[in-house]
């Protein structure tokens, strides 16, 4: 039978390997990423959502677990996030997730964010209803820029970097 000595010292080494194993990704526990917070949405609910910042602007970046280049810029939009905190509303909407929401919760996390709106409806079919002018063809990532009255001010695609990011939002802050 092992001294409380012995039993201590084991816990400790398997409480070092996990958090070493969960610092690689090849475990998830209490010290994982946080968690994040996954709410379902409708084109309706997007303009709700935009529409409850009224007063800031709001960031609305639409990406996938799917497209390479969403995933490469998600940590950019966090530190934009983060940067933003107080001054602007920043908006994360996983389109067209054909991943589990924990596939999605594990892509975000290790970026660097906490929350998405998600909607697993057809992309073109969304966007037809939320943004009418792209009559049936969208790409992705693509980011809507709202001003302080929830107007539409500025759309761009394809991926940015967060000074990028930053220099787009700039003139709504003010």
């Amino acid at each position: 039978m092992a001294t409380l000595r012995q039993q201590m010292n084991l816990k400790h080494k398997f409480a070092v390997l996990g958090v070493l194993l969960s610092g690689l990704g090849i475990v998830q526990g209490a010290n994982a990423a946080p968690k994040v917070t996954i709410k379902a949405t409708t084109p309706a609910g997007l303009k709700q959502e935009i529409a409850k910042a009224k007063g800031k602007p709001v960031f609305v970046n639409f990406w996938a677990t799917w497209c390479s280049g969403c995933v490469a810029e998600l940590p950019a939009l966090a530190k934009l996030k983060k940067a933003n905190a107080g001054k602007a509303t920043v908006i994360l909407v996983s389109a067209n997730e054909t991943a589990t929401n924990s596939a999605v919760s594990q892509r975000l996390a290790k970026a660097g964010h906490n929350s998405t709106l998600l909607f697993r409806s057809d992309l073109i079919e969304f966007f037809d209803k939320f943004a009418p002018t792209y009559k049936g063809t969208i790409a992705l990532p693509v980011t809507m820029i709202y001003d302080k009255n929830g107007k539409l001010v500025k759309t761009v695609t394809d991926e940015h970097t967060q000074a990028e990011y930053q220099k787009m939002l700039n003139p709504y802050l003010k």
